[in-house]
């Protein structure tokens, strides 16, 4: 039976790498290839006598990653597959459910082997493999094991898809010749071969950043703006709360998206205007409301200022209503009375000289 998938009959792939390897807490798993393979068509539906499929997939390259025999257990399986969608994802590969996929070649002393196939949700990983283990026990209690191609299923079972297809069908491209690939190039990939994201968690943990902040950072591709606002202001923790906290709190607050109004350049501007001391850090978080709230950056930075006099008979009466607060609760009191048109250093010296 035809396959639809493969629309021109064939599917095309060049070999762009051999032996490599990857280490694991159970040893090295060896590399056996890295192709680049043709995509065409995927199936969305199928129905008692027929498929459809849809063709939006047409000329996309893939990449296939093709193991050794040397995984020994689900275990491995899965912590194997971890650390290649580590380096794959730093590689910045197109991520989404369905966009990387695991098959998992099984096979158990007296059983020919069993290629599995749809893995997509990592935690079926074990279930997959280890109620595979028992289909094949049962099969050579049975005599009835035999090669094949089987599809996963979300209970972690699987169902026969197709024969396993021989190494006849497998035959190179007689009219192209064979690419070159210099040493040059190969030293400056090496070279410029990005971090891994378990490296730049530890990295950004360094910093200071919490958990939350590095999460949001490395799922929104964000770590190469926020090193280059650190080569504005070179201090972690504020410029993660700038690029990261504070617009969560003001589009929290305002009960809208932010996040094009609170552009990069915006921010980028603002951790600028606080190294040249045209704003204080603590009216950062005004000056950000302020251009939500549709004001220029040029205008939002213009921040009246209050007669300190004044300022601090206020903070007084406040201070006398309000008796027993933290000083961080009097800050957010004083601070959205004046909006901005004190600082939060002077509005701290005159609460450290009332409240001594």
């Amino acid at each position: 039976m035809l396959d639809g998938t493969n629309t021109s009959g064939f599917q095309r792939t060049v070999l762009i790498a051999r032996n490599g390897y990857i280490e694991t807490s159970s040893g090295r798993v060896r590399i056996e290839n890295v192709n680049l393979e043709e995509d065409s068509a995927r199936i969305v539906k199928r129905e008692e006598d027929k498929a459809i499929y849809k063709l939006d997939r047409l000329g996309i390259p893939l990449i296939e990653i093709g193991t050794y025999p040397d995984i020994v257990s689900a275990e491995q399986a899965k912590e194997a597959a971890l650390h290649l969608g580590d380096i794959l994802r730093s590689c910045k590969v197109k991520r989404g459910i369905g966009t990387i996929r695991q098959d998992v070649n099984i096979s158990i002393e007296g059983h020919p082997r069993v290629e599995i196939k749809g893995f997509q949700d990592v935690k079926m990983f074990i279930p997959t493999i280890e109620k595979e283990v028992v289909r094949q026990l049962n099969n050579i209690d049975n005599k009835e094991g035999k090669p094949e191609v089987r599809n996963a299923l979300p209970s972690g079972e699987s169902e026969f898809l197709r024969p396993i297809p021989g190494a006849a069908r497998m035959y190179p491209e007689t009219d192209l010749p064979l690419l070159k690939i210099s040493r040059d190039l190969i030293n400056e990939a090496k070279r410029t071969l990005p971090k891994l994201r378990s490296e730049v968690h530890g990295e950004l943990e360094k910093f200071g950043l919490q958990g939350d902040s590095i999460k949001y950072l490395m799922a929104n591709d964000l770590i190469e703006e926020y090193r280059s606002l650190l080569e504005i202001l070179n201090e972690p923790q504020f410029i993660g709360r700038v690029l990261i906290e504070l617009p969560r709190e003001i589009s929290g607050r305002e009960g809208k998206e932010v996040s094009e109004i609170l552009s990069l350049d915006i921010i980028e501007n603002i951790i600028k205007a606080v190294k040249e001391e045209k704003i204080d850090k603590r009216d950062v978080k005004h000056v950000m409301t302020e251009i939500v709230n549709g004001k220029s950056f040029e205008d939002a930075i213009k921040i009246e200022k209050a007669d300190l006099s004044d300022v601090e008979s206020e903070i007084a009466k406040i201070v006398k209503e309000k008796s027993g607060l933290s000083v961080g609760g009097y800050m957010g009191l004083i601070m959205a009375k004046f909006k901005g048109k004190v600082s939060g250093k002077e509005v701290t010296e005159i609460l450290k000289k009332l409240l001594m």
